[in-house]
């Protein structure tokens, strides 16, 4: 499956760039689609590289949206988003290092991949993208979509790294008046906040969780105890009684 993926991978690249047959793309597509699905049932990380061309191809603008569908084209985006998704944040080598190099074109084409991300090992990734991003002339799209997915992680060590980016983000504003990135200073203060509550919430359960040995266990009468116990404390008795 894997080979075959490469291969029809390898076929539409050549293809974006002009002298295709309409029907070999339309075939070589729905190859590509059951390698992306099979990537994702499978977990396979050795095929991360793979399926982050896959959502690369088809989330830019190219010759292959004149012989694909609309429906055609957003199906395997999809389907790659949901294979990059499945696999380990640690296989993704490649799309961290596209969100994170100069390129803005392929950085823009990437950045809907993490909306497919849950997984909490994305947040070390996740937090350097971000905390690199506040100079970029793309920046604020990219945080927009970095700080949406270390809210849906929700792992509360990001509170930090969402902390500076907050202050640095005023700092290097331009524009101090300028709409859109109050807006983001407004999202990154909500996100701060709700993680903060629900770090809270943890942390109140902790306190409030019961002991391993209820009341009603405490309190039981001698009639409950398991036989083993009756017989200890019997021993006892007779222990004290000849003692005396």
């Amino acid at each position: 499956m894997r080979l075959e993926l490469a291969d029809a991978l390898n076929a539409l690249e050549q293809y974006a760039n002009g002298g295709y047959d309409p029907v070999t793309v339309r075939r070589t597509a729905e190859i590509c689609l059951a390698g992306l699905i099979g990537v994702a049932v499978e977990r396979s990380d050795s095929s991360a590289s793979l399926a982050i061309r896959a959502a690369a191809l088809f989330s830019s603008a190219n010759i292959l949206s004149q012989a694909l569908s609309t429906r055609a084209a957003h199906h395997i985006r999809d389907a790659a988003c949901v294979a990059i998704g499945s696999l380990s944040p640690d296989a993704l080598f490649p799309l961290w290092t596209a969100l994170g190099g100069p390129d803005v074109g392929a950085r823009y084409c990437l950045l809907p991949v993490l909306d497919y991300i849950s997984d909490p090992r994305a947040a070390g990734y996740l937090t350097r993208i971000l905390a690199r991003c506040v100079t970029w002339p793309d920046g604020e799209l990219t945080a927009w979509f970095v700080v949406r997915t270390l809210e849906r992680i929700g792992d509360r060590s990001t509170l930090s790294s969402l902390r500076s980016f907050a202050s640095r983000w005023e700092e290097f504003g331009e524009e101090p008046d300028d709409r859109s990135r109050r807006q983001l200073a407004l999202e990154v203060a909500r996100v701060i906040a709700a993680l903060d509550k629900r770090a809270a919430r943890r942390d109140n359960r902790s306190l409030l969780r019961p002991a391993k040995e209820d009341a009603g266990t405490l309190l039981r009468s001698p009639n409950d105890l398991p036989a083993r116990d009756t017989e200890d404390q019997m021993e006892l008795v007779r222990v004290g009684g000849n003692a005396l």
